[in-house]
């Protein structure tokens, strides 16, 4: 897939959105959850990157239309 067309807030969103979604791979941790237990919140802010609450988690990148 390519980014081209998308703004940089979308894709933050983006990474946000995946990095909020619980894996069992991780003891159901989500990777934004492991990343500020190993590395702390200011590694999380300076990427822009934001955890989403999961009952918010949409995988819906259709709803990121592209900026023209």
């Amino acid at each position: 897939m390519s980014f081209d067309g998308y703004r940089q807030n979308q894709i933050w969103k983006m990474i946000s959105i995946i990095s909020s979604i619980k894996r069992e791979s991780l003891n159901n941790k989500s990777p934004y959850e492991v990343v500020h237990f190993i590395w702390g919140i200011k590694l999380l802010q300076a990427f822009n990157i934001y955890q989403i609450e999961p009952d918010e988690v949409k995988i819906d990148i259709s709803s990121l239309k592209k900026s023209k």
